[in-house]
């Protein structure tokens, strides 16, 4: 399956350029702006504003009772 290197064979690699066995050679995309899309979810909430929406909402459900 795979081709066992020492270390010293794999430095021997690394340094005279040679392809190191079993690693897979990803090409560098860039993609164009034109494929961008603009994000749709919204953001969750941190700790504290939840407890602060939570409030708010209390708030304005005893308001509606009165």
């Amino acid at each position: 399956m795979s081709e066992d290197l020492s270390y010293e064979e794999l430095v021997d690699h690394i340094v005279n350029d040679k392809p190191v066995p079993n690693v897979v050679n990803i090409p560098n995309v860039v993609h164009s702006e034109a494929m961008r899309t603009e994000s749709t979810l919204t953001p969750r909430l941190k700790p504290w504003e939840i407890a602060q929406h939570e409030t708010n909402e209390q708030e304005k459900e005893s308001k509606q009772q009165q």
